[in-house]
């Protein structure tokens, strides 16, 4: 049952913009998040001001910047179709007045905490899997191995040589001991031990790859989802309560590494971000930053000392 303000409009957008993927996924639970804030102004949301707009995003409440710009581009189309459709008292669309650095400002960063930790706490936490195959899911993508090019799920430990690590897509990373102790443990494991509160074992299929899949009748080949599952599961085994994403362990190695890198070069953290050419030590690892100033914003207690 879907609780939304104004719902036969709401279906009426849903209705007409089906091509949008983000409606069949989050339409929904968007429309049913503004509800409470729509009675409490007692207007629909296309009417809201700037500050009752950002009053919204501040009670979403999520520690995610790129979840919340979905969410704003999201009420911002809707917003612009009741424009268009002539359903806005004073015809104007205020969701085009919240620029970048407000909607910084509404992110939960005390909610950040419990996603984004140094190496020493990551360490610590995959201690505790009884897999090393998901240590090596953890560390491998803080160490900067991308899922995408299906690297992180290819990796073998022929593909080792010393501690320099050539990927499916050809680029190298040079891991750290501790990775490379993961990998050769997880190469032996021929089982995997759930992490339910009924521990099972499963048989792992004979695969040349670090990353196993399952011996069950329905086997996951989907790497993104393989690996979804696995951080997921790993996640709730440890206790966290909000959960974990890949991005989050991947922010957090880059973070390791910038630090580490402005220590070892005696460069002002600050200068690892907005330094063309000190950025480029670890966009080749972890991928290029979309927005600078955003980056630092989210990140800048983390990064510094």
């Amino acid at each position: 049952m879907h609780n939304m303000y104004n719902e036969q409009r709401k279906l009426q957008y849903i209705k007409e913009k089906t091509d949008i993927t983000i409606l069949a996924k989050n339409g929904w639970y968007i429309f049913e998040k503004t509800e409470p804030r729509e009675t409490k102004y007692g207007r629909d949301l296309c009417e809201w001001t700037s500050e009752e707009i950002l009053d919204f995003y501040r009670y979403y409440n999520t520690p995610s910047f790129q979840a919340l710009v979905m969410v704003h581009n999201f009420l911002d189309g809707y917003t612009n179709w009741c424009l268009i459709n002539g359903l806005i008292g004073d015809n104007q669309n205020h969701f085009r007045e919240i620029k970048t650095d407000a909607l910084t400002k509404c992110v939960n960063t005390n909610a950040l905490d419990e996603k984004i930790f140094s190496r020493e706490e990551l360490l610590e936490e995959i201690r505790q899997f009884p897999n090393y195959q998901d240590q090596f899911v953890f560390l491998g993508l803080f160490e900067g191995i991308p899922m995408k090019g299906d690297c992180l799920r290819k990796v073998k430990l022929s593909d080792l040589n010393g501690y320099e690590l050539t990927l499916a897509d050809g680029t190298t990373r040079t891991i750290s001991k501790q990775l490379r102790h993961v990998m050769e443990e997880a190469d032996k494991e021929t089982e995997y031990i759930t992490m339910g509160t009924k521990q099972r074992v499963i048989e792992c299929n004979d695969e040349p790859t670090i990353i196993k899949t399952l011996n069950r009748k329905t086997v996951q080949r989907n790497s993104t989802l393989l690996i979804g599952t696995r951080i997921r599961k790993c996640v709730k085994f440890l206790g966290y309560e909000e959960g974990i994403t890949m991005r989050n362990i991947q922010d957090s190695g880059r973070i390791d590494f910038m630090r580490r890198f402005a220590r070892e070069h005696n460069v002002n953290i600050y200068e690892t971000i907005f330094n063309a050419s000190y950025r480029e030590t670890h966009e080749k690892i972890y991928g290029k930053i979309q927005n600078l100033k955003v980056f630092w914003d989210l990140y800048e207690k983390y990064l510094i000392d």
